[in-house]
């Protein structure tokens, strides 16, 4: 091949890399919240009003355009509380990746004072059995199983992993629901 040709090709195919570099990490950073979609508000006013999440994703376009509909829909209809289900650092369950998969992309529903309340996934506890996440504030996690009340409402947050002190738990859980 030629000097000129193999200038030329790489030329094309580094437009080619640049180009779609571009598109690919373009996804990566946060959407725009300026501008919501037209959300009604409910004409009932419940007691508690939550939401729930799991598997909340890897920091990606698509767990973006999550988190923005519902920080859209609290600002018209507002809810304190967010329940994490598990999974909630992909995948291997690394504190490191708080911020890309957890801080940013709920950011504005922290700002508005969403109080979340996680449990541990099989994700979660293939690094350091979960513990980091257990320890981490914003998860607000009293433990591998826990309960917590929201105006009248009792919730159980509880440990299903394999490895779960399951005879313990669910002790603990008869306790718990004999006294409410």
């Amino acid at each position: 091949m030629k000097r000129r040709k193999l200038l030329s090709l790489a030329t094309v195919s580094g437009f080619g890399l640049a180009f779609g570099s571009h598109r690919y990490l373009s996804w990566q950073f946060p959407l725009t919240y300026d501008h919501c979609p037209a959300i009604a508000p409910l004409n009932s006013s419940p007691r508690l009003r939550f939401s729930v999440l799991g598997d909340v994703g890897t920091g990606g376009k698509t767990q973006y355009r999550v988190a923005r509909t519902l920080s859209c829909y609290s600002q018209v209809n507002p809810f304190p509380l967010a329940l994490l289900v598990g999974d909630n650092i992909y995948e291997y369950g690394k504190i490191e990746k708080i911020k890309a998969t957890f801080e940013l992309p709920y950011q504005k529903l922290l700002e508005q004072k969403v109080q979340f309340q996680a449990v541990l996934g099989n994700h979660d506890i293939k690094t350091n059995n979960g513990a980091d996440q257990l320890a981490y504030k914003p998860f607000n996690m009293r433990g591998r199983y826990y309960s917590f009340a929201r105006q009248n409402v009792r919730f159980f947050a509880l440990d299903t992993n394999p490895n779960a002190p399951w005879q313990e738990q669910l002790a603990w859980l008869k306790k718990e629901l004999a006294a409410t």
